[in-house]
């Protein structure tokens, strides 16, 4: 009797795995179809925000969305400082031409005012990003922002 009842819970045992692995399996299924359908960009890129600018995940995501719908809209390829520009308005705080020179230094390593003052006024004529300040003190923000 014992053969039969160490035998029957090896089979009950057996039976338990092979259900724990298909639905581990099924949850890689749904992971791998959230990333293959368009998460995969979002996800990337508040990876990007959370590292170089410490935004707590949540937030991170969300600033991921509102950049890549801002992005989408404009239907454009961006540079990188043009890139990383948006990045760090997506937090939807105003900011000056001063901060977000100092922060693209920070992300990039160098990077003229000249240069990011240019990207800014293209970005805003395309309409991505807009001047949320007075006319004494620019400030600079995704549109995409409520």
């Amino acid at each position: 009797m014992d053969a039969l009842s160490s035998e029957h819970g090896l089979e009950e045992r057996l039976k338990r795995v092979e259900e724990l692995l298909t639905l581990v399996l099924e949850r890689l299924e749904k992971i791998e179809e959230l990333v293959s359908g368009g998460l995969g960009e979002e996800v990337y890129t508040a990876t990007r925000l959370v590292a170089a600018y410490s935004l707590p995940v949540i937030e991170a995501l969300k600033a991921s969305r509102r950049l890549l719908e801002a992005t989408r809209q404009a239907r454009l390829q961006l540079d990188e400082i043009s890139r990383v520009i948006l990045e760090v308005l997506s937090d939807c705080k105003p900011k000056t031409l001063s901060e977000i020179t100092r922060l693209v230094r920070q992300t990039r390593g160098k990077a003229s005012r000249r240069i990011i003052r240019k990207r800014i006024n293209k970005l805003a004529q395309i309409g991505i990003i807009k001047d949320a300040g007075t006319s004494n003190r620019h400030q600079y923000q995704l549109t995409t922002c409520r």
